[in-house]
């Protein structure tokens, strides 16, 4: 929508939106009529717009590129969805001097491969080609500006300009274009000391991804320490509030070594010192993990959590907290009761799915892989579409990111001839695969 306004103006937008809703204060509308009206508004034909913005699947990648003859604004799309759009943005050109940091931006239309661009200002040490975010495109950013976002993004003031280079680094992570590892050494440099809140709840939504899916196997362990380590940090510096809690959230979620799980157990009993609020969904996450890890007195802490919560949602998590525990016996009783007579609920067989896979269990887990994919065809067969759905997504093996699995996936989708969710859900996961085996190749690379 925000695209839309930048392509008519906001003054069209406006005037198109008054007849819009004037015309259809008491009936129904369609897609055609909202775009008939912001065109009369404009008197842009929306149409071609409309083919290209509405009617195509993908998302487009905006990317500044600099030489000796100016520069230039690029648009590239993904092979399987080549569609070239027309893009309304600013470009921000930041430069520096006494110390200071100033940005300069400049209105861009391009609808080809690209464009050239009179840059307003000489020797730009940061240019972002979605300025004040009017575009909806992934950036990727030049090889100067990437050197200063990874240095100095907390220079920048502009908060939604720091937020957008945040959200940029993460997207190049994703494709490849930055590594995962200098990722998450930004994140615990200059983490602990952001203000923003949106750029906060960035990092900490993708710590764990980045670490248990784009780092490589062997180096995940020190990851997630390093990450509990600027979290602690984060605790002392942060701004009080939801700050805090975002970050204590996602340090729970990447604490894997006994230290650490014992620090946040402090932290949630109150005797660590730290000035942050505490839920109950926290004491249950930290009890599920203490059991995964197989801590000593994880079943006195699952009793007090449901002493606090005997509620549904308490029940829900000691069934994970049961399957969760690393040893044969309890994967077989859940394996079995599972693919058996259920826990009672669709809802307590999630929870128990839930606690079943854990990446540091994975030998303890190898049977088990071979038999969710011969069993698939069953449960998709025999179960209805909400459960089947969640089945896979919740009991697919996520933590395995190897041959065997992609190769098993493919061996599958050579094999079975539907349903059609399970083939999707299969195309999605190989793609998930597929995507964090790249990152990790390139965090492997250093």
């Amino acid at each position: 929508l925000k695209q839309l306004v930048a392509t008519v103006g906001e003054d069209a937008f406006q005037a198109g939106m008054r007849a819009y809703f004037r015309d259809f204060s008491f009936k129904n509308a369609r897609l055609s009529d909202f775009l008939a009206a912001v065109s009369l508004g404009s008197g842009v034909d929306l149409a071609p717009w409309s083919a290209a913005w509405l009617e195509t699947p993908g998302v487009n990648t905006l990317a500044m590129v600099g030489g000796t003859d100016g520069w230039r604004l690029e648009q590239s799309a993904a092979e399987e969805y080549p569609t070239l759009r027309p893009h309304t943005v600013r470009i921000g050109f930041t430069t520096e001097a006494d110390g200071v940091l100033s940005t300069v931006a400049v209105p861009a239309i391009i609808d080809s491969e690209s464009i050239g661009i009179e840059a307003p200002v000489n020797d730009p040490v940061f240019v972002f080609p979605n300025y004040d975010d009017l575009g909806y495109a992934k950036v990727h950013l030049d090889e100067a500006s990437l050197h200063f976002a990874t240095s100095r993004v907390n220079d920048i003031d502009d908060p939604l300009l720091r937020q957008m280079t945040w959200a940029t680094l993460w997207e190049m992570v994703r494709d490849q274009e930055f590594s995962s590892a200098a990722y998450l050494s930004m994140v615990n440099e200059k983490g602990p000391t952001e203000t923003n809140i949106h750029s906060i709840r960035l990092m900490t939504n993708t710590a764990s991804t980045a670490t248990s899916r784009f780092t490589p196997e062997a180096d995940i362990t020190v990851a997630e320490t390093s990450f509990v380590a600027a979290g602690l940090k984060a605790l002392e510096v942060a701004p009080r509030g939801d700050d805090r809690v975002l970050w204590l959230r996602a340090m729970i979620a990447n604490a894997s070594s006994p230290a650490d799980l014992g620090t946040m157990a402090e932290i949630l009993d109150g005797t660590y010192g730290a000035d942050v609020a505490v839920d109950q969904n926290m004491r249950w996450n930290l009890a599920t993990r203490w059991s995964a890890f197989g801590l000593e007195g994880w079943e006195d802490r699952a009793r007090l959590e449901l002493e606090r919560d005997h509620s549904d949602r308490g029940l829900r998590n000691m069934v994970s907290i049961e399957v969760a525990q690393p040893n044969v016996d309890a994967k077989s009783r859940a394996w079995k009761k599972i693919h058996g007579d259920g826990y009672g609920s669709l809802y307590m067989d999630l929870a128990a799915m839930r606690g079943f896979n854990w990446r540091h269990q994975r030998e303890l887990l190898e049977p088990y892989v071979e038999m969710f994919f011969e069993g698939l065809p069953s449960v998709f067969a025999q179960h209805g579409h909400e459960y089947a759905d969640r089945y896979f997504d919740v009991f697919f093996p996520w933590y395995r990111i190897d041959d065997e699995v992609r190769n098993r996936i493919a061996t599958m989708l050579s094999t079975i001839k539907g349903p059609p969710m399970l083939v999707r859900q299969l195309r999605e996961a190989a793609d998930q695969l597929e995507r964090a085996m790249r990152c990790r190749a390139v965090a492997q690379a250093g």
